[in-house]
């Protein structure tokens, strides 16, 4: 994919489940120098040539094989300039200008796959998929006057044609394209073969909530190898990197890090460039909370000359808890020292959520509401101007259309009675014109 291959632990993730050769961003820009990056990575037109290059070789082995390729241009307002080159998007900064790059870079994609394939016998079976709907960048709002979201599945090749228009989840997939390679079983883990049976979200309608509450965080600790608060867990916060180490992650700060009771970790908030809440006031819904932020997001009593960031840590509902000021561009300490602990840890002080936190938050939310008012004033007033001015344009022809029929009259008239006076008829003839 054209993320970098740490995002969200995918690197381990994959490389845990038996992906051998890994390309993310640093590895494709090896291979295109100057291939184009956006603050998500490479984009697609070039990822999917890197993709379509790799296919070839490996499509060439004889030898069976999975490729995997993630798209990315869908993530934001920006297509590939490859799109803008071949001129089949407008190029104006819209959502559908992504969708549409994405469709033509797709498809152009697995037509030179079908291509390749029909000169090595047609054995190469193409999946694709998505892995969530479109989110707030795209105004889902917006999509779903146009009907129904769904995700995308459906598969091409090896001479199959059937449609099974079946409900699903994401864990049906690796099932249902096992039956596609001759996989006898119809089942695998938690997913089922959706062209001969029925998904376990359709057996059983309490299997969703189950996966959450009872399995939820054993399957993120051991699926997305999200690093728990105990046991002895080192945390590293560089502020010059800006960059905070748990465990053998690594994440971007600010951060804001949610565990429940047995420091189990169930939310990690990142930054969001769409969501304009500072991460140390943003909800959650751990009991115990590690925060990097800006210090000035926290109260921190009679302290003063603080760094830009601090560490905040909390270990119930309550705002207060500790705060380390981070003066030094890096710390590391073991969180057991610190959690659930009745006395200060060494180099602490007692901290809390600004009091003006919920001002803030409200704030920001006013912030938006009152840009909207502000936008629905501005286009009311826009359109009172144009009313007045559009009145005042008629009236302003009626006046004249009056003073012309009236000066028209007056004319006439006078014509009538200087009739006898040949200057004075010429006057007011001149004077008409």
């Amino acid at each position: 994919g054209g993320a970098d291959a740490a995002f969200a632990g995918k690197g381990r993730f994959l490389k845990s489940h038996g992906i051998e050769d890994l390309l993310g961003l640093q590895q494709i820009l090896e291979i295109i120098p100057n291939a184009t990056t956006n603050s998500w990575g490479i984009y697609d037109d070039d990822l999917l040539d890197v993709a379509f290059e790799k296919y070839k070789k490996l499509s060439a082995d004889a030898k069976p094989f999975a490729l995997y390729t993630l798209t990315m241009d869908t993530h934001g307002v920006t297509p590939s300039p490859g799109c803008v080159k071949d001129k089949v998007v407008n190029n104006d900064k819209t959502y559908i200008d992504s969708a549409r790059c994405t469709d033509y870079l797709v498809d152009r994609f697995i037509r030179r796959v079908l291509d390749e394939d029909s000169k090595r016998g047609n054995n190469t079976i193409i999946i694709v998929s998505t892995d969530h709907l479109a989110m707030s960048y795209a105004n889902p709002e917006k999509l779903q006057q146009a009907g129904p979201r769904r995700n995308i599945f459906f598969a091409l090749g090896n001479n199959r044609t059937e449609t099974h228009d079946v409900l699903g989840t994401k864990l049906d997939i690796p099932a249902t394209v096992l039956s596609f390679l001759g996989y006898p079983e119809k089942a695998f883990g938690f997913g089922r073969d959706l062209t001969t049976r029925d998904s376990l979200m359709i057996q059983d309608p309490d299997f969703g909530s189950t996966m959450v509450t009872k399995m939820g965080a054993e399957m993120r600790k051991q699926f997305w190898m999200m690093p728990g608060v105990g046991d002895g867990t080192t945390l590293e916060v560089n502020t010059t990197s800006k960059k905070l180490r748990l465990g053998d992650r690594v994440f971007s700060i600010p951060i804001l890090i949610s565990a429940n009771s047995k420091d189990e970790t169930e939310e990690i908030l990142q930054y969001d460039p769409m969501d304009p809440i500072p991460i140390a006031l943003r909800t959650h819904s751990g009991t115990t909370s590690i925060t990097v932020d800006q210090c000035r997001f926290f109260d921190a009593g009679f302290a003063t000359m603080l760094p830009t960031y601090c560490l905040f840590v909390k270990d119930s509902s309550k705002s207060s808890g500790w705060l380390l000021p981070l003066h030094q561009s890096h710390v590391s300490l073991k969180l057991n020292t610190i959690l659930h602990k009745t006395a200060l840890p060494v180099g602490f002080i007692n901290g809390a959520i600004s009091d003006k936190a919920g001002t803030k938050r409200v704030s920001f939310n006013e912030r938006r509401k009152k840009k909207k008012l502000r936008v629905i004033l501005g286009s009311l007033f826009g359109v009172l101007i144009l009313c007045s001015l559009i009145v005042r344009a008629i009236l302003i022809i009626r006046k004249k259309n009056r003073n012309k029929e009236g000066r028209g009259i007056d004319v006439e008239t006078t014509n009538e009675k200087l009739m006898d006076s040949p200057s004075h008829y010429s006057d007011v003839k001149l004077r008409q014109r």
